[in-house]
């Protein structure tokens, strides 16, 4: 007699996020209470940012942690970290002022989340060789933290901090010869400095990225 298996497909009909079981039917972490404890700390560097206080600023780093300031260095270290930013706290982001949207936390395990938030500043009375103003007056950065949940306290062990570049706009007349017609034409273009060979003496080289259309169809 033929020996006939038969398989049955388990389908957990109350799975899902609002159950608080993944598709295997495991009860998946409450982060709940984190993401708040998360945003609290956000909000606590926020005030050591708007009191100048490097100290407190960089509290919730590792003593081994890695940050990547917006012109692309690497700070190796909670004391190299705070050392910094005393100097940038004393000096152009003196009189600054910040306010810090919190646009994204993810948990990729129970005990560690990336937190993504944006950063506008203002205030400042300068800016790092090669970083310019998002807006007149308006520094806007993208931060990223990566957190590592030890003793039940959550500490930054990385960090990436990444400028968002002006978006300049000019007029001309009859750049694009194909559009048939004199037009005044908007265009639309965007710089990056992209510095090549730091300490060699080499010059940064300018990106233009160009975009044409009709002013009127952009009206």
């Amino acid at each position: 007699m033929a020996d006939c298996r038969h398989d049955t497909l388990f389908f957990c009909s109350s799975c899902g996020p609002e159950s608080g079981l993944d598709v295997h039917g495991v009860h998946a972490p409450d982060h709940t209470q984190d993401e708040l404890d998360l945003r609290q700390l956000v909000k606590a560097q926020t005030k050591a940012w708007n009191a100048h206080d490097a100290a407190a600023w960089t509290r919730d780093f590792t003593d081994d942690a890695d940050f990547i300031n917006i012109v692309g260095t690497v700070f190796q270290g909670r004391a190299e970290i705070e050392t910094r930013h005393a100097a940038i706290f004393a000096s152009i982001f003196k009189t600054s002022h910040a306010e810090v949207t919190v646009r994204k936390v993810h948990f990729p395990s129970a005990d560690i989340a990336v937190v993504d938030t944006v950063h506008e500043v203002t205030g400042h009375t300068g800016l790092p060789p090669g970083v310019q103003n998002t807006k007149e007056g308006l520094l806007r950065t993208q931060m990223r933290y990566v957190l590592k949940r030890s003793q039940k306290q959550w500490r930054i062990v990385a960090g990436q901090n990444t400028d968002v570049k002006p978006v300049l706009q000019a007029r001309a007349l009859d750049v694009v010869p194909d559009l048939g017609r004199p037009t005044d034409t908007l265009l639309l273009f965007q710089l990056d400095i992209v510095r090549q060979g730091i300490g060699s003496g080499t010059e940064p080289t300018l990106l233009v990225h160009l975009i044409f259309a009709p002013a009127t169809s952009l009206a």
